[in-house]
């Protein structure tokens, strides 16, 4: 009487669910049968056999259901044969991750295809350039006092002078700009001299100034190929001379001095510009001081040199096939990375209804199932299809024998089912069946 009663608790707790479960396979299994007829009747033939005839009648005698189960858990008893990966019937069901794989397969290689379709469809075009050359010359001359010796009023560049008879000295710098192609660049120049009083290994510097010889000037080229420079200034010797030999015999120390002429331009194109330009040169010219010996000489460094100018061509498109296809491939991807997301957040979701009631009986009735990776063999003479679980209970109360559990795809079918010699007695749980109920 305990044990009876003991089952009748049992029974009754699931008695709710197993209801639900129950009208839905009833109506999934007659909507399989309406098919299942409609198939034959197209097929039959009228000049059938005897021998045709009595084997339709067994078929018709085995469930569509059977067929289905038979279709997708076919495996050969030694397992060298398994479900194809991609083939299954209309009625079969896709794993979850294979449903994951298969949209990550098919988002990756769009995503693939079209950065590829998409790279080769579009041209930069080629790298232009245009060189520019800078040219300067310093040329001075050098103006004497009035002596017994010199009968000229002044020397040219290159020569030996004597520092106490130097009066000025005139400089004229000249510079010159040429590009390969007209062009809108504006100039700022300026010229500076820096007096600058050493120790004789001019290392350590005692006093340093700087003069401005021309105040800076602004000028430009507009819609040409060359530029050019002509200034004159006069550098009074005698007044920097006398200043640094007042700072030695001051401070009674040896000294080393230079006045330094500094001729600093500045380049920069024009905002409407092809080529962009933004640099500056300078040329220098060093005058010693305070120096008593004949042999003065200048020193000089010019500005000399030539560079290039770059720029890219506009981005085109060069292939309108690749463009086009590239575009498609984005669309395709579009629409399928909405399905890959929603896949991949349920994979993080709450248990289905389906999870949970099978996680119940699983827990419930540990003790009675026993759980297995052979499928039910669908092959025996007689399948006897049960609608609940409580039903499958009775039977293995009758029969002494332990429920088998065999998950055909993980959250979405399994079957609990109990072999009897020819006998199979067969549960069939679908996720599908169990939500389509809870929408009703």
């Amino acid at each position: 009487m305990k044990k009876k009663a003991k089952r009748k608790a049992e029974e009754d707790k699931f008695e709710d669910i197993e209801d639900e479960i129950e009208n839905a396979m009833n109506d999934v299994e007659e909507q399989d049968e309406e098919v299942d007829l409609e198939a034959e009747k197209e097929v039959e033939e009228p000049e059938e056999s005897a021998v045709v005839e009595e084997t339709k009648e067994d078929v018709e005698d085995t469930p569509a259901e059977n067929n289905e189960e038979a279709e997708l858990v076919e495996v050969v008893e030694e397992g060298k044969k398994k479900v194809p990966f991609f083939k299954f019937d209309n009625n079969a069901y896709m794993s979850y991750e294979r449903k994951v794989l298969i949209y990550l397969i098919l988002v990756l290689g769009c995503a693939i295809l079209s950065t590829i379709f998409l790279t080769r469809s579009f041209s930069t075009g080629k790298q232009e350039h245009i060189s520019y050359r800078e040219q300067s010359s310093l040329d001075y001359k050098v103006y004497l006092k009035k002596n017994d010796f010199y009968e000229t009023k002044y020397l040219d560049k290159d020569m030996v002078y004597v520092a106490s008879l130097i009066k000025r000295i005139d400089v004229n710098i000249k510079y010159l700009f040429d590009i390969d192609e007209k062009s809108n660049i504006n100039f700022d120049y300026d010229i500076i001299g820096k007096l600058a009083i050493t120790d004789n290994d001019e290392k350590d510097v005692f006093f340093e100034k700087e003069y401005t010889l021309l105040e800076n000037k602004k000028d430009g080229m507009k819609d040409s190929k060359n530029y050019g420079i002509n200034e004159n200034v006069s550098i009074n010797y005698d007044y920097y001379n006398n200043l640094t030999n007042k700072f030695r015999s001051d401070y009674g120390i040896e000294t080393k001095s230079n006045l330094i002429i500094y001729f600093k331009v500045n380049q920069k194109s024009a905002e409407d510009n092809k080529y962009k330009l933004d640099t500056n040169s300078t040329m220098s010219l060093t005058i010693p001081l305070s120096e008593k010996a004949i042999n003065i000489k200048m020193d000089t460094k010019e500005i000399n040199k030539e560079s290039q100018l770059y720029r890219d061509t506009a981005v085109v498109v060069s292939n309108y096939i690749y463009a086009i296809v590239s575009v498609i491939l984005i669309i395709v991807l579009a629409i399928f990375i909405g399905p890959l997301i929603k896949l991949l957040l349920n994979m993080r979701t709450k248990k289905s209804t389906y999870d949970k009631y099978v996680e119940r009986v699983l827990n419930e009735y540990d003790r009675l199932i026993v759980e297995t990776t052979t499928p039910p063999n669908m092959n025996v003479n007689n399948i006897v299809r049960v609608h609940s679980f409580t039903e499958l209970l009775d039977v293995r109360d009758n029969l002494s024998l332990p429920i088998k559990y065999y998950v055909i795809n993980n959250h979405q079918k399994c079957n609990f089912y109990i072999n009897h010699g020819d006998e199979l007695y067969l549960l069939v749980l679908k996720a599908v069946d169990i939500e389509e109920k809870n929408k009703k």
